[in-house]
C-alpha cells in the first residue's frame, strides 16, 4: 500500500498561525505533502481568503480549501478526512506548528510496528518561537497490549501528533460529533475497529502557542467534560464491551469528577461525585454510565462549557 500522506488541517478564526502552520507542512523533511485539506469552518477573521493567499504565493497546487459553515472541530475534522484521498491522514490544529521530522518519525514507527494509529509527543512554545529537539535515532514507541483497554485507560489525546490511516478513521466513524473537543475519542473509537493497532511515543513531534488565549487546551472545564462525555459515549456505543473496559472508563470518569472536581470546582466529601468515585474504585458497575452523565453538570456549572447542537 502507498505510504503518501494527506494533511487535513481544521482552521477556525486562526489567522494569525496560518502561515507559521503551512510552513512547517511544507517544510517536512520526507518530502513534499501528497496533499493539504484546509476546512474553513465559517471563519470570520479572513482566514478562508488569507489561506488561499499563501497556497498561491507559496506555489502549493496540492492545497485546497473547503469552506463550510461554522459546524465544530469534530465534524471540520470528518470532512477535511472525508475530501482527503491519500491512504495516510496527518491531522493538523490550524495554530501548530509541526516539527520538520514529525511526518517521517510517526510514519517510521508506524511501518516498524505495523500500527493503524500513532502518536507522538506534543508541547508549546513561547515568544521565542517554536524549538524542537533533535530526535533520537530510535524512539521508543508502546504498543497497546489491549488497544480498547489502555485507550480508556490512558485518555490518549491530540491531533497534531497523530497520524492514522485513512480507511481506519473512516472505519471507526471519525471525530465523535457528539462532543465538542475533536481529538479525545479518536483513539477509542479506531481502537474498537477489530484489527487495529495503536502504538505512542514521547518524543515532540509538534508545539502550540502557550500564550494563546482561545485554544481549547486552557479550558480546564470543557476538557475535563469532553473527556467525560466522549468516556459515556463510547460506553453507550459499544453495550458488548467487556467488565474491564467498562471499570476502566468509568474509573477514569469518576476520578476525573471527584478528585478535579473538588479541586478546581468545589465538589464536596457528600457528593454525586463522590459516591460515583468509591462505586468505580470498588471496581461496581451498577448503573455506572448513568453515574458518569449525573458529573456532567460539575463541568457545566461555570458556563464556559461550549455543548454540540
Amino acid at each position: 500500500m502507498s505510504d503518501a500522506v494527506g494533511y487535513v488541517v481544521t482552521v477556525y478564526n486562526k489567522a494569525k498561525f496560518l502561515a507559521g502552520c503551512l510552513d512547517s507542512i511544507l517544510a517536512q523533511d520526507d518530502g513534499p505533502p501528497a496533499e493539504i485539506v484546509f476546512v474553513d469552518d465559517g471563519s470570520t477573521d479572513g482566514s478562508g481568503d488569507l489561506l488561499r493567499d499563501l497556497i498561491a504565493k507559496r506555489g502549493v497546487p496540492q492545497a485546497r480549501v473547503v469552506a463550510q459553515k461554522n459546524a465544530g472541530p469534530g465534524p471540520a475534522t470528518n470532512r477535511g478526512v472525508r475530501e482527503a484521498t491519500a491512504p495516510w491522514i496527518k491531522i493538523v490544529d490550524a495554530d501548530d506548528i509541526l516539527a520538520p521530522f514529525a511526518v517521517r518519525l510517526l510514519r517510521k514507527e508506524a511501518q516498524r510496528h505495523d500500527l493503524g494509529l500513532i502518536y507522538g509527543g506534543m508541547g508549546w512554545y513561547g515568544n521565542e518561537g517554536p524549538r524542537f529537539a533533535t530526535p533520537p535515532d530510535e524512539v521508543v514507541t508502546r504498543v497497546f497490549a489491549d488497544p480498547v483497554l489502555d485507550a480508556l485507560r490512558t485518555c490518549q489525546s491530540g491531533a497534531s501528533n497523530l497520524l492514522v490511516r485513512r480507511d481506519l478513521f473512516l472505519a471507526a466513524g471519525g471525530c465523535d460529533e457528539r462532543v465538542f473537543i475533536q481529538d479525545q475519542g479518536i483513539c477509542p473509537r479506531v481502537a474498537a475497529v477489530p484489527g487495529a493497532r495503536i502504538g505512542v511515543f514521547d518524543h515532540v513531534v509538534c508545539l502550540g502557542p502557550a500564550e494563546d488565549a482561545a485554544r481549547l487546551m486552557k479550558n480546564q472545564a470543557q476538557i475535563l467534560h469532553d473527556e467525560t462525555l466522549t468516556a459515556l459515549n463510547f460506553l453507550r456505543d459499544h453495550p458488548d464491551l467487556g467488565e474491564a473496559p467498562r471499570r476502566a472508563a468509568f474509573l477514569r470518569c469518576a476520578d476525573r469528577a471527584w478528585k478535579r472536581g473538588r479541586k478546581l470546582f468545589g465538589v464536596g466529601a457528600f457528593s454525586l461525585a463522590h459516591y460515583a468515585y468509591r462505586q468505580a474504585k470498588a471496581g461496581i458497575l451498577w448503573r455506572h454510565e448513568a453515574l458518569i452523565e449525573a458529573t456532567l453538570p460539575i463541568f457545566r456549572k461555570g458556563g464556559n462549557v461550549r455543548l454540540m447542537p
